[in-house]
């Protein structure tokens, strides 16, 4: 009941395969500084596994936010749709491919 103007992702392998994923250590608070030069207060979380938000922004900017203090996250949950529409892509890819009954080795 809140939705409206709902369309269906297109390209979204297309979109996946510009996303990259990474590994990272964060930085220590201390070491963090917001676009004014103070020091953001951070977790100390040290390993991690995510994507890097400016990179996401480029290819999917819906999925990227920014606060007071300039710094940019990225809502991970918004991923799964995106993936589960490059996954169809792929199965009708697939499908398409075995439907051409070729003997090629």
């Amino acid at each position: 009941r809140l939705k409206e103007n709902i369309k269906t992702i297109d390209s979204a392998l297309e979109k996946v395969m510009k996303l990259k994923g990474v590994t990272f250590d964060w930085k220590d608070k201390e070491d963090v500084l917001d676009k004014e030069g103070d020091p953001i207060k951070i977790k100390n979380w040290k390993h991690d596994v995510g994507f890097i938000a400016q990179d996401v922004q480029k290819v999917i900017p819906e999925l990227v936010r920014e606060n007071d203090n300039g710094m940019l996250s990225m809502r991970h949950q918004g991923i799964a749709p995106i993936l589960l529409e490059a996954i169809k892509e792929l199965k009708a890819e697939i499908e398409k491919l075995k439907s051409n009954k070729c003997n090629c080795k």
